[in-house]
């Protein structure tokens, strides 16, 4: 026989709040949780560099933040950065947790839809979802336009705005 337990009182212990606490935290400050050195800056894009331990040199990402104004908690940090050896370029996603996985990410350029983009992991920090494609970063560079549609829910889709201003400047500079 299974058993289903449901508490008739939700009692929460100091340290559950404390650990709530610490998670709640962490969203606060999405951005501060990048590493590394911000270098430059290409118009609403970041040049984040660090040298991450075991690693021969400096590794640098192109980056920008973006949080949804109508739906509270709602984030994504957008990241470009080349391969170690640099023949392959990639574009990084960070969501929130509270996100529809199964939903995937949907891609626009100039309003046309791209494709979607499945999660690949989801850790403390938030749910990632990464694209290895030259030819989306060329594309990108000479567009007015890109978007990406998240799903909080499983019939509610949330478009997030992201800034090409500085892109196509901050790709050519990044090492």
């Amino acid at each position: 026989m299974v058993r289903s337990w449901v508490p008739s009182k939700l009692r929460f212990t100091r340290r559950m709040v404390a650990a709530f606490a610490v998670l709640a935290g962490l969203f606060a400050v999405g951005p501060a949780l990048a590493q590394g050195a911000i270098k430059e800056t290409y118009g609403d894009w970041k040049l984040r560099c660090e040298t991450p331990m075991g690693a021969l040199g400096e590794q640098c990402t192109l980056e920008q933040y973006v949080v949804a104004e109508d739906y509270p908690g709602l984030f994504l940090r957008v990241s470009v950065y080349k391969a170690t050896d640099g023949k392959m370029w990639f574009i990084r996603f960070l969501s929130p947790l509270n996100v529809m996985l199964q939903k995937e990410i949907d891609l626009l350029v100039n309003g046309e839809s791209k494709g979607r983009l499945p999660f690949t992991r989801c850790a403390v920090v938030g749910c990632i979802a990464t694209l290895a494609n030259n030819e989306f970063i060329e594309q990108l560079k000479t567009s007015s336009g890109f978007s990406i549609i998240i799903y909080p829910t499983t019939d509610k889709g949330i478009g997030l705005p992201i800034s090409l201003a500085g892109f196509a400047a901050g790709v050519e500079n990044l090492p």
